[in-house]
This record gives structure tokens, sequence and C-alpha cells, in this order.
């Protein structure tokens, strides 16, 4: 497979793939995913090192299956709050340092 086909697989270029390669930039984590889904490789062993290298795709497709539904479980959830979609895509949008005044005030509350 060359530079060019692997790129595209993974939905990168081949000059954004050969600066990776050169070290010449860091692969992403949404990159690393993709080689997962794609070509079995794990996303912890793509960004670290971390072995195991490979993925088992019955394994994959069952801790994938399983995330689907932890997400469609909370989407429901949220779906039936009024709004807590707007709440959470303002959230979004909040600069880092406010998200953590947010989070603080959300845990503070969580233990009263």
């Amino acid at each position: 497979m060359t530079q060019a086909q692997f790129g595209a697989a993974i939905f990168i270029s081949q000059a954004h793939l050969s600066r990776i390669e050169s070290d010449e930039l860091e692969i992403t984590e949404q990159a690393a995913f993709v080689i997962e889904v794609v070509f079995n490789y794990k996303k912890d062993w793509v960004l670290n090192g971390i072995e195991p290298k490979m993925v088992s795709a019955i394994k994959f497709r069952e801790s994938f299956s399983s995330k689907i539904e932890e997400w469609n479980h909370l989407v429901r959830r949220i779906e039936k709050i009024p709004n807590a979609k707007s709440i959470i895509e303002k959230y979004i949008k909040l600069t880092d340092k406010d998200r953590v005044t947010i989070d603080q005030i959300i845990s503070r509350l969580s233990e009263m």
C-alpha cells in the first residue's frame, strides 16, 4: 500500500502522512481512531506504542457497539430535559477557562 492509498483510507493527504512519518507532525487522536477502525491497529499503540498492537475485530465491534449504545442512552436522556441540548451547545462554545469554572459549579451543586 502506498502512502497516498493509506492517507486516503484515513482521510489525510499523502503530504500530511509523510510529515507525520518524518516526525514533523504528530498524529491526531482522530486519525489514530480511524486507523483502529479501518486497519485494526489499536489507537493506544498508534499514539503511544502501548501494546497490544492489534485489536481483535470482534472485540472492537463489541466495544464500538457498546459505546454507541451508551451514547444513544445519553442522547435520549438529554432530549427529555428541556433546554439541555441548548445548554450543552453553549458549554461546548465556552473557553477552556470558563468550562473549568462551570465544571466546578456543577461539581459543588452535585455535592449538596
